[in-house]
């Protein structure tokens, strides 16, 4: 089982490779984002100062969405889903290997980008460092949620409009805490909370989902 999960890492990484720069689109869709509010504000403004947590967690999930949308729907396409269900490895250690690869492949490296965002938005030090340790620990759920989300659409003929549809709504508590955290440390409150909160909804996530996904296989692959 540990041989086919290690199988399916390899794998990914190897497709992220041949993609070439294709796999940096994620990455310039966060840059975008985050640059269209920075130019749209004006300077010192202090509604940006506010809203900088939230608007990096939206252009990391939005980010997400873009990066995850085709990963499903290549396998359908080339049958290697199907493969995976037929397989005799266990078809939920299989989805874990592949959410853990696209939080590897494509959440991390805009978890570790953001903080040139973050520096755009005129954010202090302290409160980027906060902010990068929701993002480090909310990601793989927001990475696990789009996953799933890619996974349930990945045959669907629309699934880049449906995919936001499906996603957004269960990572809006992910984004309250990630941003609400830094708000709670502005205002001199603890953020101990929210930090365990998005520990829990992604241990959560990893332990559930890939049964969920596992499901979403399996009605892909019929």
């Amino acid at each position: 089982m540990s041989a086919a999960a290690g199988a399916i890492l390899q794998r990914e990484w190897l497709l992220m490779r041949q993609r070439g720069a294709a796999w940096m689109q994620p990455l310039v869709f966060f840059a975008v984002v985050v640059t269209a509010f920075v130019l749209g504000a004006e300077p010192g403004a202090q509604w940006l100062d506010a809203a900088a947590p939230a608007v990096v967690w939206v252009a990391l999930l939005l980010a997400l969405i873009v990066g995850n949308e085709r990963s499903f729907r290549d396998d359908v396409r080339s049958g290697f889903l199907q493969q995976m269900v037929r397989s005799d490895a266990p078809l939920a250690l299989l989805m874990l290997a592949k959410l853990v690869a696209q939080w590897l492949f494509v959440a991390l490296p805009l978890v570790v980008v953001a903080p040139i965002g973050m520096l755009g938005l005129g954010m202090g030090s302290d409160q980027a460092l906060l902010l990068f340790v929701t993002l480090l620990l909310g990601s793989p759920a927001v990475s696990t949620i789009t996953g799933l989300g890619a996974a349930l659409t990945a045959s669907l003929p629309r699934a880049g409009l449906l995919l936001p549809l499906c996603v957004l709504p269960l990572c809006l508590p992910v984004i309250i805490f990630g941003s609400g955290a830094v708000r709670a440390f502005e205002a001199g409150l603890g953020v101990a909370g929210p930090l365990y909160f998005l520990s829990s909804v992604s241990l959560l996530c990893l332990c559930a989902l890939p049964f969920a996904s596992a499901s979403a296989a399996k009605l892909q692959a019929t």
